[in-house]
């Protein structure tokens, strides 16, 4: 903790998402948090992470690349959802999921800045025809965005569990079995995307989620007033969410 805690302080761009991150209404601290040590043993080692990851993400990307910034803030907004959708079901867990949020479309984005031009004619065909995006960028690059995904979680070190879970997200079969299992995490990042393709921050393209939203209701448990708390949590805290 005492080396995270130097490193950080060794550069502005982290130290300042960090206390953003920890300022940020989506925690609701009795008190401003002032430095990085408060801010991390309030947050704790899995919220840091998350900070850390997207802070370092962004310095990498190109300022000017628009299409990147929609799928940044497409990752943020289903990190977002998720956190809000754990914390009615199972808030032991709300951490790990909000940083599988950020990372469930990490091969989208390497893809469109790897392959700007030929992403960009996905992207727009995407937007254009409301088909899937990922099915699109299979059929042009004939690999998925989910094994771009699986080489990048790994390269992260994420644990053998998260990289299972993203390896195949958008798949039929994977998403079918994560409902016949109750599977927490997966159910919850599908349910994300429904919730939040009705925000007024919805992205504007599509991902290929098969689950239904009511079946996904039904798994998690969730009642009307939940759902409707996590629309208004996630209405109210997106404008400040430090990650995007």
């Amino acid at each position: 903790m005492q080396d995270l805690q130097g490193a950080i302080m060794q550069d502005p761009l982290l130290a300042s998402t960090l206390l953003r991150y920890a300022n940020s209404p989506l925690h609701q601290y009795s008190q401003e948090v002032s430095n990085i040590p408060t801010a991390l043993r309030l947050l704790g080692l899995n919220s840091v992470r998350s900070a850390i990851v997207m802070a370092t993400i962004r310095s990498t990307l190109a300022s000017d690349s628009e299409i990147a910034q929609h799928i940044i803030n497409h990752l943020h907004l289903i990190a977002l959802y998720s956190k809000l959708i754990a914390r009615q079901c199972c808030p032991k867990l709300s951490n790990d999921i909000e940083f599988l949020g950020l990372f469930h479309d990490i091969g989208m984005l390497v893809l469109c800045v790897n392959m700007e031009h030929d992403y960009q004619e996905v992207y727009e065909q995407a937007v254009s025809t409301g088909s899937p995006i990922d099915i699109i960028a299979q059929a042009r690059f004939g690999i998925t965005q989910d094994a771009v995904t699986a080489r990048i979680t790994h390269e992260f070190r994420l644990s053998a569990k998260q990289q299972q879970q993203l390896a195949e997200f958008h798949t039929p079969a994977r998403q079918a079995q994560a409902l016949e299992n109750v599977e927490t995490e997966i159910c919850i990042l599908a349910l994300a995307h429904h919730l939040s393709s009705q925000s007024e921050y919805a992205s504007p393209f599509s991902e290929s989620i098969n689950l239904t939203e009511p079946d996904l209701i039904d798994a998690l448990q969730l009642t009307a007033t939940q759902l409707e708390d996590i629309q208004q949590q996630a209405e109210e805290v997106w404008p400040d969410y430090v990650l995007t």
